[in-house]
């Protein structure tokens, strides 16, 4: 819930700053929800006599599953949240099913990132896009400077708390209508964890295509981003020169905030993040997730 969000970012934020070497108020779990719930994202199709309700969460291949959805299913659209979260509850529970997907949080940060680059290049969607560009003008498209300036904003505010790279579980908050998940999939097993879903309905499905509405605007921006935080092929080099233990604290600051998303949907943290107290504060958020996260002076 978010109460126990919002507490827990406030528990972790000491460990942003510290690792981020930057003091600000955290930005909150909850805020600028207009973004992600009134937005004509959610998806509806019948198969049969069940009707499919599918929660897309930013930069987990929700172009991808639309395209699917609607080849399985007929009378399909698009709805914004409220639509979406009536349209379920005035469904009779044996004849529905609602599924989402997730990503590994590192992965989805770095997808997000490339997309919010993307957006501030081409001409901005959002008020969070116009800024961005503004903020990223003067700096070498692809650059660690830029990409600096990137989470220095990122810090501050969340890039205004902007869905590409708000945790993902807040996507599943309630926002005054709640919808029960009969399956959360994750994009690294599509093709399974898509079966699966027809499997808990008795039914047999297509196959997922995972090249149907490829959503994707290259390279550049994900290698520069796993460049700058020494991922990928960076581990073994960087075009910048940068030591690994300064482009690391960066992947630190990413696992403490999206601490919840790793426990949540039980995604493994990457080397960077295996040692203390990351590990035992991730222990700690398990054990009291059964307590509403209670755990403010404990990480």
């Amino acid at each position: 819930c978010l109460p126990a969000l919002a507490e827990l970012r406030s528990a972790v934020w000491p460990r942003v700053e510290s690792e981020g070497n930057f003091s600000s108020p955290p930005w909150m779990p909850g805020a600028r929800f207009d973004q992600i719930f009134l937005e004509d994202s959610q998806a509806i199709g019948e198969s049969g006599t069940k009707t499919m309700f599918f929660r897309h969460i930013f930069k987990a291949a929700g172009l991808n599953v639309h395209a699917n959805l609607q080849q399985v299913t007929t009378n399909f659209r698009r709805l914004s949240y409220s639509k979406f979260c009536r349209k379920f509850h005035r469904t009779d529970p044996a004849n529905r099913t609602a599924f989402t997907f997730v990503r590994h949080p590192i992965s989805r940060f770095i997808s997000g990132y490339a997309e919010i680059e993307y957006r501030t290049r081409v001409g901005a969607l959002w008020p969070s896009m116009d800024f961005m560009a503004r903020k990223l003008k003067g700096y070498p498209v692809g650059s660690h400077e830029r990409i600096a300036v990137f989470f220095e904003e990122f810090f501050r505010s969340g890039i205004k708390n902007d869905g590409h790279v708000r945790p993902q579980v807040e996507f599943l908050l309630p926002n005054r209508c709640s919808i029960p998940m009969g399956l959360v999939g994750k994009t690294e097993r599509m093709e399974e964890d898509w079966a699966k879903m027809f499997a808990i309905q008795n039914r047999t499905g297509t196959e997922f295509d995972s090249e149907l509405a490829v959503h994707s605007h290259g390279d550049r921006d994900k290698d520069a981003m796993e460049s700058f935080l020494g991922l990928g092929s960076a581990k073994r080099s960087s075009n910048d020169g940068a030591s690994a233990p300064n482009r690391h604290k960066y992947v630190r600051v990413l696992c403490w905030l999206y601490l919840a998303d790793f426990v949540v949907f039980e995604y493994e943290l990457p080397d960077e993040c295996q040692q203390e107290p990351m590990q035992s504060a991730i222990a700690l958020v398990r054990k009291a997730s059964a307590h509403n996260f209670m755990i403010q002076d404990e990480v």
